[in-house]
Formats: structure tokens, C-alpha cells, sequence
């Protein structure tokens, strides 16, 4: 087609011109366009020896990422040779900010971050050679409208315009100067952006509403197909058509029940003809080869790939389409395979090698030797990967994809050799951590001594200190029991004072108390004499009494009957008895002693 003019600036068209939203855009092929870059013997790669060859199929490791992704990007720089890998799902976060460069077997962490952390996003290279980060979703689970540009020569990302809509898994198709972003979590449209300028381009609805996961693939300058991904519940859809010359899409005709596949553009003689690879029917995994026509829809081929699976990767290269990874075993219990097919039109088989770990979702990227670089996806135990793998496939022949996989070999050697260094250094490290953990104990040992020695030593200090507290109590007690028992001397010399003026008196009382007991022995003995006396008198007189009534009863009558005695007192020796009447007399009787009568 002639070269064509818009507007007042120049521009060579030199495959088709369609119209999206009324803008005048270029389509040319599929890929990220612009020339290949240096050869990798240029970049240093070559340390191969001469003549060496890698077999069609060839898998090679190809170092470890930086950290180990899923839902990520890898995106291959103007050199054909460095890839930048972005965002994704790590160990540590669900959606990462963090990037990180390939280069020749070994990958090392860009320093600048993202501005937000995304996984489940686009990346492109613009015809400028910096990458355009687009949509995903951040660690939350939001979509994202936003995007980044990266600059390899300064290693920085900046903002770049914000999409028409968020776009949380679209598919993404670079066709010369255009990119083509299809559905995404809750989106049922597509947008189109110039690459030249980053401005958008329009957008138009999808005929089978909101598409996420699905993959792009273009028939011709103006019409792609849309296939494969799931509606908002999570259901397979069927392809569609997106006609970007008339601004609308609509369904592929298809065999009842199809869905999924993977896109692919395979060469048939000197053209080159559109297929479906995989998909299912009514939700079984086939491993069906289907050809695409826009008037005749989906056509099962004759051939076959090599096994029914789900999640795979496909890239288009130069002699067919290589088919990588995924997940085998549906109906059954499924599980994450390492298969690389080589897919043409007459059919898949299955390359010379597998990949080394088994992965599901991984991310092919081609490079400007004609090598696939793998990077991440999930492994079989449900964990990002880390290792990246490289991928010779057929048609690729020359010194310089020989000379790739001869040094990606040779740096897989010397990994093995360093591997083999790291056990043994890591067995010499268990033996220094056993060492170290004797110390480590023997350390805690030591420290619950120190803290109880520093305990006691607390208890110790709080101690004298209240010793010391009691000490001053105790010296001002003796202070003051110093003034009391000075008071007490004085006290006592005064008391010894008295105690000897008091024996002196004692002295004087006692010779008195002795004279005076003299004097009371003197008078008890007077007065047993006196009462002996009395007595004698008494008894004498007794007689004479005894003597006058016995001569008195002789000269009178008798007396009348007496009276009952009655007890008149008690004295120290008797008692007193009488009666009364005309003649009475009371008498007492006594021992030793006579008392007067009582009337």
C-alpha cells in the first residue's frame, strides 16, 4: 500500500491505515516492533566455543529472578537481550513494586520502585525505548486507570497518562504504533492508545460483554480476535472479533459450546494463517487445533496438539508457535506441567526438552536472537517461580542463539558448581551453627546468672539500705536511752540514798518491833497469870454459888417448872443462858471466866 499523509506532519504508513474513532492508525504485524538489537556475542555472551549448536527445543536455565513472580511482566529492551520484569505476586506481597533486569542468565533489582504496586497489568516497549506499565490491580484488589514509564538509560519510572478506563487483566496487543487493551475485570470495551504520542485513540464495546484474561491476535491490519478469559462470573467465554475499522466487535462463529484457546499466528506457505490452539468444550480441556476465518468462524484441523491442558503460555516465532506450561489432568485432579510444544498447522510435538520447573501462567518473552525467555508463573506447590528458563525454538539457527544457550549452559554449570560450594559451605555453616547455638546457650546460661546475680545484688542494696535506715533509727534510740539511762543513774544514786536512810529506819523499827515484842511477851505472860488467877476465882466462886442454892433449895419451895433457856450472847469462852419470872436468875456459863447476870 502507497505512503499516506495525516495532517500536517508527515508519516509513512507501510502496511494498512484503518480508523479508530476517527483517527487515522497503522497496523503491522504483531509484537513490540523496532529492529533487532546487538547480537548477545556483542554484549558479552559469547563463551561459547566455536561451532556450537543447540538442538531445536533446546531448554536451558537461565538464573534466578530477584524474587519469584506470578502475574507479572517481562518485557524485552531495544538490545533484543535485556528484559525488564515488573510487578507481579511475590512471597511477600500480593501485588509487588518492585522491578528487575535480565540480562545473559542473571537478573538484578532496579533500585527505583513503581510509584504503585501492581500485578495482573500491560507492558509495552514505545518506539522511544522505554516501557509503558499499564492498569492491573494494587495490593487491595483495586484496578488501576494508572500507568508508569520506565527509562532504561536512567533507570526510573514516571507517571504516564492514565487509561480511559482501569483495566485489571487486559489483553494487550502492540500492532506497529498501536496498542490495543481488551476488557478487564468489570470492563465489557476496548481502548486503543498511539504509541507515538501515548493518546488515546477511542474505545468500543466487546460484542460478549466484560472479558478478563483474555489474549489478543490480529488477522490482518484491521481486524483482531479476542479469545479466551472469563466473564464476571467467572465463566469461559468464546472468541470475538474486534473490526477496528468499523469501531465495533461481534462473535466468531464456533462449534457449540467452545470456549477458551489461546491465539496464534502460524505460517502456511508463504502466508500465514490465524489458529486457535487448546480451548474447551462445554468446559472439557481439548487438545484440539482450530483454524479461525472471518467468514467461516472456528474450524477443528486435522491435527492435534500433544495434550489437553489449561493455563499454558503461547508465543508466535519464526516457524510456528511454541506452547508452554499449563495445567494438565482436568476432568481429573489437575497439576502444573513443564510441556513445550512446537505447534505448526499440521499439528504439535513436543520439543526436545521440558522445562526444568513445572509452571502454570509463566510469561514467554521473545528476544532479539530469536530465543523465548520464561519467567515466573505458578509452580505445583502453588508458589510463584523464580527460576527463568530459556527456549530455543526451531528456526532459530546462527552463531549468536548458539552462542546464548552455549553461555546460558555454561552459566548453569558454574551455578551447579556454586551450588555444590554453597552445600558445603552451608553443611560447614550447620556445623557453625551448632557451635554457635552451644555458645548462644552457654551465653544464656550466663546471662540468667549475670541477671541473677544483679538480682540479688538489687535485693542485697535494697536490704543495706533499709539496714542503714534502721541503723539510724537505732543510733538515735541509743541516743536517747544514753539520756535515760543517765537519768536512771541520777535516779538510782538517789534511790540508793533513800534505801539506805530507809535501812537505817528499818534498823530502828526492827530493835523497836524486838523491844516491843519483849514487852508483848511480858504482858501475854502477865495475862495468863491474871486469867489463871481468874480463873481459880471463878471457880470459887462457882462453888459458893453451887454451895447458897443448894442451902437456899433446902429453905423454900420449889420453884415453878422454868422456862425454856434462852441464849442471850456469845462470849470469847461460853455462852449466856436464863429464863424469866418472878424469881429468875440468868446464869452464865462460862469456861474460866463469870459474867454478870442479864435480866
Amino acid at each position: 500500500m502507497k505512503n499516506e499523509t495525516q495532517g500536517a506532519g508527515s508519516r509513512s504508513w507501510t502496511r494498512g491505515v484503518v480508523v479508530w474513532g476517527g483517527a487515522l492508525v497503522a497496523l503491522a504485524g504483531v509484537g513490540c516492533g523496532g529492529s533487532k538489537g546487538p547480537s548477545t556475542r556483542a554484549l558479552g555472551l559469547a563463551a561459547a566455543q566455536a561451532g556450537a549448536t543447540a538442538a531445536v527445543g533446546s531448554v536451558v536455565e537461565a538464573g534466578s529472578l530477584v524474587e519469584a513472580r506470578e502475574g507479572h511482566q517481562a518485557t524485552a529492551l531495544q538490545d533484543g537481550v535485556t528484559v525488564l520484569v515488573t510487578g507481579g505476586r511475590t512471597a511477600r506481597a500480593s501485588a509487588s513494586d518492585t522491578a528487575e533486569l535480565w540480562l545473559g542468565g542473571r537478573s538484578r533489582p532496579v533500585v527505583a520502585t513503581l510509584a504503585t504496586a501492581r500485578a495482573d497489568h500491560a507492558a509495552v516497549r514505545l518506539p522511544t525505548g522505554e516501557v509503558w506499565v499499564v492498569g492491573g490491580h494494587d495490593a487491595s484488589g483495586r484496578p488501576l486507570a494508572s500507568t508508569e514509564l520506565f527509562d532504561p538509560a536512567t533507570g526510573a519510572f514516571r507517571a504516564g497518562p492514565a487509561l480511559g478506563a482501569p483495566r485489571d487483566g487486559a489483553a494487550a496487543l502492540v500492532v506497529e504504533d498501536l496498542l490495543v487493551l481488551a476488557g478487564g475485570a468489570g470492563r465489557a470495551d476496548a481502548e486503543g492508545w498511539d504509541l507515538r504520542t501515548l493518546s488515546p485513540l477511542g474505545a468500543l464495546p466487546l460484542a460478549l460483554g466484560e472479558r478478563r484474561g483474555g489474549r489478543l491476535a490480529a488477522w490482518s491490519e484491521r481486524l483482531l480476535l479476542l479469545a479466551g478469559g472469563v466473564d464476571g462470573a467467572g465463566q469461559a467465554l468464546a472468541p470475538e472479533w474486534l473490526d477496528l475499522a468499523a469501531g465495533a466487535a461481534r462473535a466468531v462463529p464456533a462449534p457449540a459450546g467452545f470456549t477458551g484457546g489461546e491465539p496464534a499466528v502460524l505460517p502456511e506457505g508463504e502466508a500465514r494463517a490465524l489458529f486457535l490452539l487448546g480451548g474447551a468444550l462445554e468446559g472439557a480441556p481439548v487438545a484440539g487445533l482450530w483454524r479461525v476465518d472471518p467468514e467461516r468462524g472456528v474450524e477443528r484441523a486435522r491435527a492435534n496438539l500433544t495434550v489437553a491442558r489449561a493455563g499454558a503460555v503461547t508465543v508466535s516465532v519464526a516457524h510456528g508457535a511454541l506452547r508452554v506450561g499449563g495445567q494438565v489432568g482436568a476432568p481429573g485432579p489437575v497439576a502444573p506441567t513443564g510441556l513445550v510444544e512446537v505447534v505448526v498447522p499440521g499439528g504439535a510435538t513436543a520439543a526436545g526438552d521440558a522445562l526444568v520447573v513445572a509452571r502454570e501462567d509463566a510469561v514467554a518473552t521473545p528476544l532479539g536472537d530469536g530465543a523465548v525467555l520464561v519467567t515466573g508463573g505458578r509452580g505445583a506447590d502453588g508458589r510463584p517461580v523464580g527460576l527463568a528458563e530459556l527456549i530455543l525454538p526451531p528456526g532459530v539457527a546462527g552463531p549468536d542463539a548458539a552462542a546464548h544457550f552455549a553461555q546460558a549452559r555454561a552459566d548453569a554449570d558454574a551455578r551447579a558448581r556454586l551450588l555444590a560450594l554453597v552445600a558445603r559451605l552451608l553443611a560447614e555453616v550447620a556445623g557453625l551453627e551448632q557451635v554457635r547455638d552451644v555458645l548462644l546457650a552457654r551465653v544464656a546460661a550466663l546471662g540468667q546468672d549475670v541477671a541473677r546475680a544483679e538480682a540479688e545484688r538489687d535485693q542485697a542494696r535494697a536490704r543495706v539500705g533499709q539496714l542503714e535506715a534502721e541503723l539510724q533509727a537505732a543510733q538515735g534510740r541509743v541516743a536517747q536511752l544514753q539520756g535515760d539511762l543517765s537519768a536512771t543513774q541520777g535516779a538510782l544514786a538517789s534511790a540508793q540514798g533513800e534505801a539506805q536512810r530507809l535501812a537505817g529506819e528499818l534498823a530502828q523499827a526492827q530493835g523497836a518491833a524486838r523491844q516491843a515484842a519483849r514487852q508483848a511477851a511480858d504482858q501475854a505472860a502477865q495475862l495468863a497469870a491474871e486469867r489463871a488467877r481468874a480463873d481459880q476465882a471463878a471457880a470459887d466462886a462457882q462453888r459458893a454459888r453451887e454451895e447458897a442454892a443448894r442451902q437456899a433449895a433446902a429453905a423454900v419451895p420449889p420453884p415453878p417448872a422454868p422456862k425454856p433457856v434462852q441464849i442471850l450472847g456469845f462470849e470469847p469462852t461460853g455462852f449466856v443462858a436464863g429464863g424469866q419470872g418472878a424469881d429468875s436468875v440468868t446464869t452464865t456459863v462460862r469456861t474460866g471466866s463469870v459474867v454478870a447476870p442479864r435480866r
